[in-house]
């Protein structure tokens, strides 16, 4: 009966209907997920760091998820490991081996859970304790299939020790590397000033 409640009863209900369909746009035009590939399947990637040994780092496949590692090991004898917040093993290794400084570099990398993958409750801290780190993370989303704890050791970009269970062996290793690198440095430091 009364054509300016009809004309404004329209307008609402094209501004609602415009709102809605706002919304829906959004939704659908936001960005897709990270751990899903354009079919809707998990991305996966399979690091396999056993294999790595004697291989140029370049070789690994790691630097295309973590390129930062590249100026990471280039200066020095450096130490990779691979960990979970919620691996009781991962807290070990870095608490027996990375809880004071090392001669080494130490990067500790962490391995996060898959996109929607929720962690069980863990009495553990949530992050292991790691003095001096370096400290990295894989993007989140994709499911990482990789064993940890993981101990990669790289010198002169090349990896030369790996393990996933006698740690010392490969810490030790770098650790006696950098100590000779210093050794070395030192002396021909003393002998071009005595010089």
């Amino acid at each position: 009966r009364h054509p300016g409640l009809a004309a404004g009863g329209v307008v609402a209900s094209l501004a609602l209907g415009a709102g809605i369909a706002a919304n829906l746009d959004v939704a659908t035009v936001a960005a897709p997920s990270t751990g899903r590939d354009e079919s809707g399947r998990y991305v996966v990637h399979d690091l396999t760091p056993e294999s790595w040994a004697g291989l140029p780092l370049e070789e690994t496949g790691l630097l295309s998820h973590l390129p930062a590692v590249r100026g990471l090991v280039q200066d020095e004898p450096t130490l990779i490991a691979f960990y979970r917040p919620n691996c009781g093993a991962c807290h070990d290794l870095f608490d027996g081996y990375f809880g004071e400084r090392l001669p080494a570099r130490v990067v500790a990398v962490r391995v996060p859970p898959a996109e929607g993958v929720e962690l069980t409750e863990s009495d553990l801290p949530e992050d292991v304790v790691c003095t001096d780190c370096v400290r990295l993370a894989f993007p989140e989303g994709p499911v990482w299939l990789i064993q940890t704890p993981v101990v990669v050791e790289v010198v002169d970009g090349r990896v030369t020790c790996v393990s996933t269970d006698d740690f010392q062996r490969c810490v030790e290793d770098a650790v006696a590397t950098a100590e000779a690198r210093f050794a070395a440095e030192a002396a021909a430091a003393a002998e071009a000033t005595e010089g």
